[in-house]
């Protein structure tokens, strides 16, 4: 479902392909998947930080536990800014 809501935002918002190309697009849809066989070598430590299959932790995971904890009102001890910054 995210992948096509990329396209669909690609093509009702009418971005150019000298903004967003098509081969910029599919990597932002692979991000999303998870698979980085389909990435150039120079862009596969990308997806260490957002699709990390390695050991689980990237910043989608994080995003989601910080903002579920906000919602539900639990204080979280773990400084996801830390774990990133020095990792």
């Amino acid at each position: 479902m995210s992948c096509k809501l990329v396209d669909y935002i690609r093509d009702t918002a009418y971005i150019d392909e000298d903004t967003l190309s098509k081969q910029e697009s599919q990597l932002v849809k692979d991000l999303i998947v998870g698979d980085a066989s389909k990435a150039q070598p120079e862009k596969r430590f990308l997806f260490d930080i957002v699709a990390n299959k390695r050991n689980g932790i990237d910043v989608d995971k994080a995003d989601y536990l910080e903002r579920d904890a906000q919602f539900c009102n639990v204080k979280i001890s773990c400084d996801f800014q830390r774990l990133m910054r020095f990792s």
